[in-house]
């Protein structure tokens, strides 16, 4: 029989690190959110593109 484990921590920053943490994770959010922008960008580009192909082939 497999037993799992798990340990949970506490951690108590003190106020400067408090800043750092958030602007950290802002920061990695953003730049998160801004390449799946950018995927679903380029995504819909090849999807009007397909369409656009498989229009073309139809209509010839």
């Amino acid at each position: 029989m497999l037993v799992k484990r798990a340990y949970k921590f506490r951690i108590y920053p003190k106020p400067k690190q408090v800043i750092l943490i958030n602007k950290t994770t802002g920061c990695s959010r953003f730049v998160h959110n801004y390449f799946v922008g950018k995927q679903k960008e380029k995504d819909s580009y090849w999807h009007v593109v397909n369409e656009m192909v498989q229009t073309h082939e139809k209509t010839c």
